[in-house]
């Protein structure tokens, strides 16, 4: 089934701007240089205005030292006050202990650990409900 033209489904929109130049052919000696040259990761448009408009190339293979923000899944999550208050005053503090060596701790960081750390005490997740879930992993009511 052939594409619908754009144009034509949303209307005269872009009358008043001008055409698009049409694309060039490149010679093929020259695309031959541009094929064996390595190119960085391109951009893509995302769906949510929030997230980073990266992709990464099917050759970037991610160091565990350096990993970059597009390496990550969005996930969202509702904090307390308090939870949120704690995670930056860590981040903070981690921070100033290590200088200026390193990746940049962030509250996105240490939720990564937390979440490492929950998933390697699995086993030991019971409960029905979320106090019942932390008790089973050794948290205090006052903890929470």
């Amino acid at each position: 089934m052939a594409r619908a033209d754009l144009r034509a489904l949303v209307g005269n929109l872009g009358a008043a701007e001008a055409p698009a130049p049409p694309v060039q052919s490149v010679p093929d000696e020259r695309r031959a240089v541009i094929e064996a040259t390595p190119t960085a990761p391109t951009a893509t448009k995302s769906s949510n205005p929030r997230s980073p408009s990266r992709t990464t190339s099917r050759a970037h293979q991610p160091t565990p030292i350096a990993t970059r923000y597009s390496d990550f899944q969005r996930k969202e999550t509702r904090l307390r006050a308090d939870q949120q208050n704690a995670l930056t005053e860590h981040a903070r503090r981690l921070n100033r202990a290590k200088g200026t060596s390193g990746a940049r701790i962030t509250d996105n960081t240490l939720i990564r650990v937390a979440v490492d750390l929950l998933l390697s005490k699995a086993d030991k997740l019971a409960g029905r409900n979320e106090a019942e879930l932390g008790r089973a992993l050794g948290l205090r009511d006052e903890q929470r």
